[in-house]
């Protein structure tokens, strides 16, 4: 209650113990307080990490699919990334949530600056564009999932959202590369 020492002779007792009892109340309040608001804000952070919540960065890298590459690909993204203060990768694949981070643990090294996020989204759809942000990002990479129809993934993530670029209207030139297998296969994507 007070900011000095309290003297044993300021008053009687009761009221030494009513100090006392107000001072661990304010205590039980403050700490009260201060775990609620780092409840919150930890929630906000898992639900973006999640993807829950829309992607809230802008001038990120999205991945699009899993493949063997993706750890090479991080590194390499890593390293050409390090003059900035902080880069964000965002990694988007079919696979399990939990699948998805038990490959990301296994594969993927921690990174100093560069952040890593991922998602577990079908790769077709204008809501996993919506929610990754991709009017937001500088450049997309899709490597469809890995698998027996990975060319058929990653033709039908390219269609899908060249078709959501030209439902938006915007001036904003999105660089987008897609790994191809060979010749027809990049035709059939060019086409």
């Amino acid at each position: 209650v007070t900011p000095w020492e309290i003297d044993s002779t300021m008053g009687s007792l009761p009221y030494l113990i009513v100090l006392f009892v107000t001072t661990l109340f304010g205590i039980l309040i403050l700490s009260t307080l201060i775990s609620l608001i780092s409840t919150i804000v930890n929630s906000r952070i898992r639900d973006v990490v999640q993807g829950l919540q829309s992607f809230p960065f802008d001038n990120h890298i999205i991945i699009i699919g899993w493949s063997s590459r993706v750890s090479t690909i991080i590194e390499e993204l890593v390293i050409a990334n390090e003059s900035e203060k902080s880069s964000k990768i965002l990694l988007v694949s079919n696979f399990d949530r939990e699948d998805l981070e038990n490959k990301i643990r296994d594969y993927i090294k921690p990174t100093k600056k560069t952040k890593l996020f991922w998602r577990s989204r079908k790769l077709d759809t204008d809501e996993t564009f919506k929610n990754i942000n991709l009017m937001g990002s500088r450049r997309v990479i899709i490597l469809g999932d890995e698998g027996e129809s990975q060319q058929l993934s990653r033709l039908k993530a390219t269609i899908a959202m060249h078709n959501f670029l030209h439902q938006v209207t915007t001036s904003q030139n999105i660089s987008i590369l897609v790994e191809a297998d060979d010749n027809a296969e990049a035709d059939c994507i060019i086409a």
